[in-house]
């Protein structure tokens, strides 16, 4: 069954890469969640083999996709140049979480018997996160990039970028001849 939950994260990354290239990580994220806020009901109702077999295919699919998508929100979010920093700091809180998680669900386990509370409790966080995921302004630094992979570029935004690149470094250059510090080898004059 492990290996099955497997193949569907795998699944579920892969589609979850498309849709992100298409419409952004937000998408696929909340998306992620929406499905979670199905299936943990789905466990109250249905505790036969066959219904947690389903739920574990279910959940299986879900259960990678957000790390992933945490540095398509990290560049597009804070830029390819805080881009290391800030996914390791996502990275680390999310394994610590992922810790306490298991922790949480032993000695809600030990406490009433049951994993009914956990399931309620991941319930009750999915819909947080769905929320939050959905108040995430995603800012696409790189709109091109975004568009281009929909198959529809945005020439506009491509233009505007193609002249702020050839802004600064004309601006660089000039104040490279002010200064006297040329390209090595080309004359100054």
């Amino acid at each position: 069954m492990l290996a099955m939950m497997g193949v569907m994260g795998l699944i579920g990354v892969m589609s979850s890469g498309v849709l992100a290239d298409a419409f952004g990580a937000k998408w696929p994220t909340g998306l992620c969640f929406l499905v979670r806020i199905v299936v943990f009901p789905l466990v109250f109702y249905f505790q036969s083999t066959p219904g947690i077999i389903v739920f574990s295919l279910l959940y299986g699919f879900t259960f990678m996709i957000t790390a992933p998508l945490i540095v398509v929100f990290v560049s597009n979010i804070f830029g390819p140049a805080r881009l290391g920093t800030v996914s390791g700091i996502f990275s680390m809180v999310h394994q610590i979480s992922g810790g306490l998680g298991a922790l949480v669900g032993a000695v809600m386990f030990d406490q009433w018997g049951s994993y009914d509370q956990v399931f309620v409790l991941m319930f009750g966080l999915s819909l947080v996160a769905v929320v939050t995921t959905y108040l995430i302004r995603e800012q696409l630094l790189w709109p091109v990039a975004a568009t281009a992979w929909a198959g529809h570029a945005d020439t506009e935004g491509l233009r505007r970028s193609v002249r702020l690149l050839a802004c600064r470094r004309l601006d660089r250059a000039g104040r490279q001849a002010r200064e006297g510090r040329g390209r090595p080898g080309v004359s100054n004059h």
